[in-house]
């Protein structure tokens, strides 16, 4: 209850609402961020809240913002959201040419965008991350945000690393998205539980312009996909580039994958690419008594042995013949 607590420590500004402007391509408002680095370094916010309506961000400023600098951490915080009006990147988290940051122990939840009159019409989401490297967010909750994390471009050189670890995002249309990779370093998730995804993917390896590299995705469990929606791809997702010529060094293994009984779905869909990973293996799959799916370059399979030998992957993977949660219904 630390919005109502009276001992809070609560940060706000003056700052207006974002209004999308009337040709679509800005927004109007005096919003901005409230907590960040601009070409400092080695600076520690620890112990704070903020209500998103008493500190509006604007389009693409987020609400912390780390931007040239290193060593930036922010601890043991609160964000509230609320409902804006952005044109484009409505986010809570954006750093650029970053470097070792650290978002540790927070919450961050109810924070949505209504795009009506933006040209580049975005839902919210708790990320866009630009050369974010040597990242570390950790033991976290994220709710009801649009979408969770996104690993989206490049800052000049700088291209995105980092570790994910030990958090649960809730109920949005996507947990976590990765894009813009490291060349040379790893970008781990791990120990993670993406819960209650509403449509699209739980898992998202977008690769818009570059292929998927240098990437571990190990023990997380991605739960309670919607299969009601034919606008949701799959727990595991990747489109375009995917793992085409140029990929490398990507492991997907010991997941834990749960969708609801329902007609779509896939447990993995890779239907829009011709590649696959290097390493695929080690995950369990379950779909609350419906059929699994599974596709790849533009075929479906229906089967956990069909998949296998289509790909010559997961041969140590498993269906599930029952529940493997305490009690799913409740999100245990």
């Amino acid at each position: 209850n630390v919005a109502t607590n009276p001992n809070r420590t609560e940060l706000r500004h003056n700052g207006t609402a974002p209004r999308v402007s009337a040709d679509g391509n800005s927004d109007t408002g005096t919003g901005c961020p409230i907590l960040g680095a601009y070409f400092k370094n080695y600076i520690t916010f620890d112990g704070f809240f903020i209500d998103m309506a008493q500190a509006y961000p604007k389009t693409d400023s987020g609400v912390i913002r780390v931007e040239d600098a290193t060593g930036i951490h922010f601890r043991n915080f609160e964000i509230k959201g609320t409902l804006t009006n952005m044109q484009s990147n409505p986010i809570i988290y954006r750093p650029q040419n970053a470097m070792s940051t650290v978002l540790s122990n927070f919450r961050a939840y109810d924070f949505q965008n209504d795009p009506t009159g933006s040209t580049v019409r975005q839902g919210a989401l708790f990320s866009d991350q630009y050369g974010d490297k040597n990242f570390l967010i950790e033991n976290f909750e994220i709710a009801n945000t649009g979408r969770g994390m996104f690993l989206k471009g490049t800052a000049g050189t700088s291209w995105n690393y980092g570790r994910i670890r030990n958090g649960k995002v809730s109920n949005v249309t996507t947990c976590f998205q990765f894009h813009a990779l490291d060349a040379t370093n790893i970008t781990t998730l791990e120990y993670n539980i993406c819960q209650d995804v509403t449509s699209g993917s739980g898992i998202f390896i977008s690769s818009e312009i570059a292929p998927a590299r240098n990437l571990l995705i190990h023990h997380n469990t991605v739960a309670r996909v919607n299969s009601s929606d034919i606008n949701t791809n799959g727990a595991i997702y990747s489109r375009s580039a995917g793992f085409a010529s140029g990929a490398n060094n990507v492991e997907i293994r010991d997941n834990l994958i749960d969708i609801n009984n329902g007609r779509y779905a896939n447990s993995v869909d890779y239907g829009e690419i011709t590649s696959f990973p290097q390493i695929m293996n080690y995950n369990a799959y379950y779909k609350n008594g419906a059929s699994l799916s599974w596709s790849w370059n533009g075929v479906g399979y229906n089967s956990l042995s069909a998949w296998r030998t289509a790909t010559g992957k997961e041969a140590n993977s498993r269906i599930l013949s029952s529940s493997p949660f305490v009690d799913l219904a409740n999100g245990n």
